[in-house]
């Protein structure tokens, strides 16, 4: 699985994410499946404190596919919303 950053946002894997949730952060969980033309799959795990985390994760599949010509598809899914939603 490759990592890729998006803006500023750093890129957790999912043990790493254990030691960050709870307290009083107020961070919310989306996960991105980038699907590559070569037909390869990358999933990633990543944390914002946006205020609507799914037009954040919109955006960082809009600005991930402009980026990077590879890209096909990107698709997320957000805790906030509920994952599968």
């Amino acid at each position: 699985m490759k990592k890729f950053k998006l803006e500023a946002y750093e890129v957790l894997q999912r043990n790493e994410l254990k030691s960050v949730l709870g307290g009083n952060m107020k961070m919310d969980v989306c996960i991105f499946k980038v699907f590559n033309q070569d037909g390869s799959m990358d999933e990633v795990m990543l944390l914002t404190n946006a205020t609507d985390s799914s037009q954040w994760a919109n955006n960082q599949c809009v600005d991930h596919m402009m980026q990077n010509t590879e890209v096909s598809r990107c698709y997320y899914d957000c805790a906030h919303d509920g994952f599968g939603q």
